[in-house]
């Protein structure tokens, strides 16, 4: 999939192109349901040469190429099997054609520049997570990303098993051995125990290599193991981890895979939740950040904007702003979040859906945020 770099180049790229974007839903599994998919599409195309029915005649021109180029490019894909598609056409050229990991809904855009809000969301889907499975002597390593898990790595505990012997021979008969066997018994335990640390040790230096700076690590297994090697990573890192209470040894792929993507997502929204209310602290309290459209707009203008967020319903009900606010971000290199769950929500109730963390404080208006707000999982 396309990354968050490549994506900002081909905006750049585009911005004065015409470009028809499309945003396409999975087709349904049930067959008697994909002819309403095919319409959905036709209606769409309608609806999009409708709107630009009274351009010039090269404009018009124009955008008749780009949707025979879309139709033609959708007769060869088919369908569209992943959670979501997204293509952008332009009358002489194919500027992208890709599956998205998350779901979309049917839309089809013309204009100048390709319409990059709603991918913006399925970028921060694409982040690997790295899971472990874990027993008391083993630990499987799977990456998971984009709805596939793989397996990359299995760690062992090794362990020194012979009997412990007496004065290095056998005890003699009549010998009382009931002190050295419990001697051997807790020497054997020890040796267990300082096994299971180094592996977790091991565990924790792999996982977070495997996981980059910003991968998610997700541990599952027997229930004892999991919760001892999640205790093992440290701290900073504990933070972007979680743990799989559902994930058992001995899972499949798709059973990894389908576990994984709950724990990610869990993990997305509580970051974007606390992203949210940190940016409402700073805007309430110390001046460096700011809510709603036209605050936002101002610190863009100002070039002061240091990350933007945007809420889901924001990106969907708000397209015309949301491509603003994003491209003028793009241009002052500031990152944009697209955020979801009980993060959007906060920021559609208190923010208008759009907010910006600053780089230097101006001066803002209180803001309350709730403090009984719910984090809603997966």
């Amino acid at each position: 999939m396309i990354s968050y770099a490549e994506l900002i180049q081909l905006e750049r790229r585009l911005r004065d192109a015409p470009v028809l974007s499309v945003f396409l839903e999975e087709m349904p599994e049930d067959p008697a349901m994909r002819h309403g998919w095919h319409v959905q599409i036709t209606d769409a195309i309608r609806e999009v040469r409708d709107t630009h029915a009274l351009a010039g005649p090269v404009e018009r021109g124009r955008l008749e190429q780009a949707i025979d180029r879309f139709e033609r490019h959708l007769a060869a894909l088919g369908s569209v099997r992943s959670h979501g598609w997204v293509g952008y056409f332009g009358p002489d050229r194919t500027h992208l054609a890709e599956a998205l990991p998350v779901a979309v809904s049917t839309v089809l855009s013309w204009g100048r520049g390709a319409w990059v809000a709603p991918l913006l969301r399925a970028l921060k889907e694409s982040r690997p997570a790295i899971v472990g499975i874990v027993d008391s002597r083993a630990a499987r390593l799977y990456r998971y990303r984009e709805g596939v898990a793989v397996h990359v790595d299995t760690l062992r505990a090794p362990l020194h098993t012979e009997a412990v012997s007496h004065m290095g021979s056998s005890a003699a008969a009549g010998f009382h051995g009931g002190t050295r066997g419990r001697s051997g018994k807790d020497q054997l335990d020890r040796e267990r125990l300082a096994a299971r640390k180094r592996m977790w040790s091991t565990l924790s230096e792999r996982m977070i290599k495997l996981a980059g700076a910003d991968g998610w690590l997700l541990i599952g297994g027997a229930p004892i193991a999991a919760r001892e090697a999640r205790s093992a990573l440290p701290p900073r890192e504990a933070a972007r981890s979680y743990l799989l209470a559902d994930l058992r040894l001995g899972a499949s792929l798709s059973e990894i895979a389908h576990s994984a993507a709950s724990g990610a997502s869990f993990l997305r929204r509580q970051e974007d939740l606390g992203s949210v209310r940190y940016v409402m602290e700073l805007a309430g309290q110390h001046g460096r950040g700011v809510i709603g459209l036209a605050s936002t707009l101002e610190a863009l203008e100002q070039h002061c904007v240091a990350r933007l967020y945007m809420s889901i319903g924001f990106v969907d009900h708000c397209a015309s702003d949301a491509e603003r606010t994003a491209r003028a971000a793009f241009d002052q290199g500031a990152p944009v979040e697209v955020v979801a769950g009980a993060g959007g929500s906060l920021l559609d109730a208190r923010a208008g859906g759009i907010a910006g963390a600053l780089h230097y404080a101006t001066p803002a208006e209180a803001v309350e945020v709730p403090a009984d707000l719910e984090l809603v999982a997966g």
